[in-house]
């Protein structure tokens, strides 16, 4: 529900608030430190989360750096790193930018930059739904 919130709030304002982004880290440390689990419902080692985020820094760094990818989607991702396994983070990251290279090419945006956030909820959404690996 509320990685729905930040990709609504993304697609209307073109910016993703901090205070939900705060929200989803604090839930996701918790169900981590509380249950042992991620909200994905995988088990995290510190290992993983740190492979994770170099990861998401190596991929999408450079397109921050370059403007074509903001800071807020930079720490969703990062957020991210704390709810799903490596190898899922890789596949979300990998299908929602494919995502959003089709929108583009299909859509008429012109010089509008298209949110990346709603492409990275859907994804999100359908790897919650895949059953896990293994």
């Amino acid at each position: 529900m509320l990685l729905l919130q930040i990709a609504v709030f993304d697609a209307r304002y073109r910016r993703i608030p901090n205070s939900l982004l705060l929200v989803l880290l604090a839930v996701s440390l918790g169900s981590l430190l509380l249950i042992e689990r991620s909200l994905a419902g995988v088990q995290l080692g510190w290992q993983d989360i740190g492979l994770s985020m170099l990861t998401v820094l190596a991929v999408t760094l450079p397109g921050y750096l370059k403007r074509q990818l903001g800071a807020g989607d930079l720490k969703l991702l990062l957020v991210c790193c704390l709810v799903f396994t490596p190898v899922q983070l890789i596949t979300i990251i990998a299908f929602s930018f494919s995502a959003l290279v089709v929108a583009g090419w299909i859509g008429k945006f012109g010089k509008n930059k298209i949110p990346y956030s709603p492409f990275l909820m859907l994804c999100s959404l359908i790897m919650l739904c895949l059953p896990p690996a293994g």
